[in-house]
Parts: structure tokens; C-alpha cells; sequence
């Protein structure tokens, strides 16, 4: 079973014209990884100017990579950073969609016949939901999910039958039932994360932030990880030095290398601010051993 997954996993990665060997033949010193709503953006609105700016420092910094690990999608991902889309890495829909340099280097959609059997429980129930393609996604209704927004929107029409493969990302708004009926669904074939906003979302079986991050750079570069919610849990535990932003995964407190920072933009600028003064230092030194003050 699992030796199945994870040849499906590399039939993704050359199916998209990459494999281990995209790893860049210099890896970087450091990895600054950021999740964007809730972490570094608030109120469905894009990051602070200063935080951009600083963004912007850090992939100018020739052994430093900027990766942006977040549950949105490149269109929605492209229209907040301005000008860094094509100077850093994206993991979008939470790893299931992997691009450097604005190209993608790794798809891992959700198994057809799984999409299928979850849209006809959702449907059944009333409960909206959108399917996220990564160019474009499909809601069941013009008011599902609205902080998705409405450019790359294609609301369902009545008797559509939707494409069932090719969806990266199945959101529903409410993880209270859903997130457990839709593990029951998925049992073996996807993950689910629920939310502190109160929705949930599906990918498939071993996609997820931390995954990409080790296709992508594995295991020796050390990673500095800013995140605030369940889909950013696995990434934090195992990342180098970790910033929790606001009140939520308290479990992750009792690890070594987690910090804990409110979700004010002054402060997350004062964590950025600190990364990239030993980022930018002109020596190499043992950062990751270094506390944030």
C-alpha cells in the first residue's frame, strides 16, 4: 500500500517533468518557509507592505530560499506577492501543487473516484464546497466558501457533472461534522485538515507542507517555519526553528525549537525582521541555535 502511494507520489512529480533531480545542485544555507491567512496576511486580505518588502529581501539573499507554503492556490498566491511569485517557491493547496520559478515542478491531485463519492455526500447534505483544479476552482454555489473569491470562480450549474480528476483541493465550509465524515470517505487515500476558521480541507494521502519541503530540499538544509493552524502542524514539528502565529495548536508549545508570537503585523515583522539580520550576515554562524529575542 504504501510502496504503491509513494510511486504514485513520483509518477506525479515526472508526470510534471520533475523528480529528485529538481532539487537545485546547490542547496540553499536556509529555508524560510511561510504559511500566508493567519500567519503573515489577516482578514482575507494580502501581507502587510513591509512584510512583502521583507519577503522580497530575503529571496534576494543568494543562500537563503523564500518558500510560501499556504492552502491557496498560484492565482490567489500571485495576485498577493506581487513581483516574488517567480523568485520563490510555492507549495499551494497545501503541497498538492508545487512551482518554482512560476513553474510547476509536481501535481498530486485526489483520486478521482474519492472527488466523486465526496461531492455526492456534500451534495446530498446541502453542504457547500468548492474543488480547486489550480488554475481555476469549482464551487457548488455562487455563496460557497466567498473568501475564495470570484476570478477564478466557475459556479456549478444545475445537473453539471464536474471533472473529477485533476482536483487538488476539496474545501468544504464547515469541519463540524465534515472533516470526520470526509476522513471516513477518504480513509487510506487523503488527508484532512479542519480548520480554526471553522472550514476544513482534502487533499490527497501524503501531501502536505512538510512533505513538499523535503522533496524539494531534503532533510540536512535547516528551515525556519512560520505557520498558525492544523495544516502547518507537521511542517512546524519538524522544522529547524518554528514561529507559531496566534493562539491556536497549543500542543506544539511543549517542543524545543516552537515560539510562540501574537498575530499582530508589528510583531511578525519584528520574527521576520530577526531571520533575515542572521539571513543577511556576512559569516556563517549556528542560527539555529540562536534565540529569536
Amino acid at each position: 500500500m504504501n510502496r504503491r502511494r509513494n510511486n504514485g507520489r513520483a509518477a506525479s512529480r515526472r508526470a510534471a517533468g520533475t523528480d529528485r533531480a529538481d532539487r537545485p545542485s546547490v542547496l540553499p544555507r536556509q529555508v524560510l518557509a511561510t504559511d500566508l491567512d493567519g500567519t503573515i496576511a489577516f482578514g482575507g486580505r494580502p501581507p502587510a507592505a513591509a512584510i512583502i518588502t521583507l519577503l522580497q529581501r530575503f529571496a534576494a539573499a543568494g543562500d537563503v530560499r523564500v518558500v510560501v507554503a499556504t492552502s491557496r492556490a498560484p492565482h490567489a498566491v500571485r495576485g498577493w506577492l506581487p513581483g516574488l511569485g517567480d523568485r520563490i517557491d510555492l507549495l499551494c493547496c497545501n503541497g498538492a501543487l508545487v512551482l518554482r520559478n512560476g513553474r510547476a515542478l509536481a501535481r498530486q491531485p485526489l483520486p478521482p473516484a474519492l472527488v466523486a463519492a465526496a461531492v455526492g455526500v456534500l451534495d446530498a447534505a446541502g453542504e457547500p464546497y468548492c474543488m480547486e483544479y489550480g488554475d481555476q476552482f469549482l464551487a457548488s454555489a455562487p455563496d460557497a466558501l466567498p473568501w475564495m473569491g470570484d476570478t477564478y470562480r466557475h459556479n456549478r450549474w444545475p445537473g453539471e457533472i464536474p471533472r473529477w480528476d485533476g482536483v487538488l483541493k476539496l474545501s468544504v465550509a464547515h469541519a463540524d461534522p465534515w472533516a470526520e465524515r470526509l476522513r471516513a470517505i477518504g480513509v487510506g487515500a487523503a488527508n484532512v485538515f479542519a480548520h480554526g476558521t471553522g472550514d476544513a480541507e482534502v487533499v490527497a494521502a501524503g501531501v502536505g507542507k512538510a512533505a513538499a519541503l523535503t522533496e524539494l530540499f531534503g532533510r540536512d538544509v535547516p528551515v525556519v517555519a512560520f505557520g498558525n493552524d492544523e495544516n502547518d502542524r507537521q511542517m512546524l514539528t519538524v522544522a529547524t526553528r518554528s514561529v507559531v502565529v496566534g493562539a491556536l495548536l497549543p500542543g506544539l508549545d511543549t517542543l524545543p525549537q516552537v515560539r510562540r508570537i501574537e498575530a499582530a503585523d508589528p510583531v511578525i515583522l519584528g520574527a521576520l525582521s530577526a531571520e533575515l539580520a542572521i539571513a543577511e550576515a556576512p559569516t556563517p554562524r549556528r542560527w539555529w541555535d540562536e534565540a529569536v529575542s
